[in-house]
C-alpha cells in the first residue's frame, strides 16, 4: 500500500533542513546496511512504521539504518500491521523501553495521540512522519513527509490537465487520516474544474490481495463507463489498476495517476500505461527522523516545522532518470 500517510499540512522553507541534506549524499552509498547496533552508544531511536512486505517501508528502514549508521546510535526500526491497534502496542513499547527519540506515522490519531502525548509527557523527544494529526498541539518536534492534501491537490489538477472528466478515487484503507485528507483534497480541487468523482473503497486486509482488487476496480470500470480516471493511493494499487483496466477493455480510454511507486509503476509509466507516481521519498523520511532525533537528544537541538519530502511528481519527463537510479542504488527509492 501507500503507505505514504499525512494530512493536511502547508510546508514551510527551513533553513535548518540545509544541514540535514548535505548527509544525503554520503546516505545513498550504502542503502542496504542492517540497522545499526552502535558500539559504546547510549542513544536508541525507535521507528513506529509499518510491515516490510511493503517496499515503501523497506526505503524508510533502509534510510533508518544509514543514518543510525552515520551518526553512531541505535536505530530499531518496529514494523507493525497498519491498524490503530498494531501502533498502538508499537509506541506502548519504545515508550516501555525509555527509547532516546521516537518517530511515528500517525495514521490513526485516535488510537495513537494519547501515547504519542505520552512519549512527550515522559520526556522522549519525537517526530511525526509521514502522516501526521495535530503534531503541534501534540507537542511534537516536527513532521516529515508529504502533506497529504497538496499531494491530493497534485493528483487532481494532473489528471484534469490530461482531460480526466470523471475520476475513480481507490481509497485501500478506509478511516486512515492521509487518505482521507487526499480524497479531501480531490474533491476540492476537481469541483470548480467541473470534474465528477467517487470514491470505491476497499478494505485494508483485501489491498493486499491483487486478484480482490483487480475484481473491484475491474467491477467499477464495467458498471460505470463514464469513468475515464483512476487516482490510486499506493504503488501495488496502481499497478492492479493498470491490469484492471486492460481486463475491462478500457486501457487505451481511461488514464491512472497514483502516489507512491514501485518498479512496476516505473515500468508502466515508461510504457505509457500509468500517467504517474507522486513519490513523498520514504528513504529520506527515515534518514531525516533518525538525524533530528539523534540531535535532539544528544544536544537539545532540533529542526522547527515540517521537512518537506514531497510529493515529487514521477513521469514520462523523468521516468529514465528514477529507473537508473532505482536499478543502480537498490532499494532507496521504495520500489521493487
Amino acid at each position: 500500500m501507500s503507505p505514504a500517510f499525512e494530512p493536511t499540512r502547508r510546508p514551510r522553507s527551513l533553513v535548518a533542513l540545509a544541514a540535514v541534506l548535505g548527509l544525503f549524499a554520503a546516505a545513498c552509498s550504502s542503502s542496504s546496511a542492517p540497522t545499526t547496533q552502535a558500539a559504546n552508544s547510549s542513544i536508541t531511536i525507535v521507528q513506529v512504521s509499518g510491515t516490510l512486505a511493503n517496499p515503501w517501508f523497506g526505503a524508510e528502514k533502509n534510510g533508518v539504518d544509514q543514518a543510525a549508521k552515520d551518526q553512531g546510535v541505535t536505530a530499531q526500526f518496529a514494523a507493525t500491521d497498519v491498524t490503530g491497534p498494531g501502533m498502538a502496542k508499537a509506541l506502548q513499547q519504545a515508550i516501555a523501553e525509555h527509547a532516546s527519540g521516537i518517530a511515528v506515522h500517525d495514521w490513526y490519531p485516535s488510537a495513537e495521540d494519547s501515547l504519542i502525548k505520552q512519549a512527550i509527557a515522559a520526556g522522549i523527544p519525537l517526530v511525526e512522519v509521514d502522516a501526521a494529526g495535530d503534531w503541534q498541539g501534540a507537542g511534537a518536534l516536527g513532521f516529515i513527509g508529504q502533506s497529504d492534501h497538496d499531494a491530493g491537490v497534485k493528483g487532481a489538477q494532473l489528471l484534469a490537465t490530461a482531460g480526466v472528466h470523471h475520476l475513480l478515487f481507490v481509497n485501500h484503507a478506509p478511516g486512515a487520516i492521509n487518505l482521507e485528507t487526499r480524497w479531501q483534497a480531490v474533491q476540492a480541487t476537481l469541483q470548480p474544474l467541473g470534474v465528477s468523482y467517487k470514491e470505491l473503497n476497499i478494505s485494508f486486509a483485501d489491498s493486499n490481495n491483487p486478484t480482490q482488487v483487480i475484481q473491484d476496480i475491474k467491477g467499477a470500470l464495467v458498471a460505470d463507463p463514464s469513468i475515464d480516471g483512476i487516482f490510486t493511493m499506493g504503488a501495488s494499487i496502481a499497478e492492479d489498476a493498470v491490469t484492471a483496466s486492460n481486463q475491462a477493455g478500457v486501457s487505451g480510454k481511461v488514464k491512472i495517476g497514483t502516489t507512491d511507486l514501485s518498479t512496476g509503476d516505473l515500468n508502466d509509466i515508461k510504457a505509457g500505461t500509468l500517467l504517474f507516481a507522486l513519490d513523498s521519498q520514504p528513504y529520506l523520511i527515515g534518514y531525516y527522523a533518525v538525524t533530528v532525533l539523534t540531535q535532539a537528544a544528544r544536544y537539545g537541538m532540533h529542526t522547527v516545522g515540517q521537512i518537506s519530502t514531497g510529493p515529487s511528481v514521477i513521469d514520462k519527463s523523468n521516468i529514465d532518470q528514477v529507473l537508473a537510479t532505482n536499478d543502480k542504488y537498490k532499494g532507496i527509492r521504495g520500489a521493487a
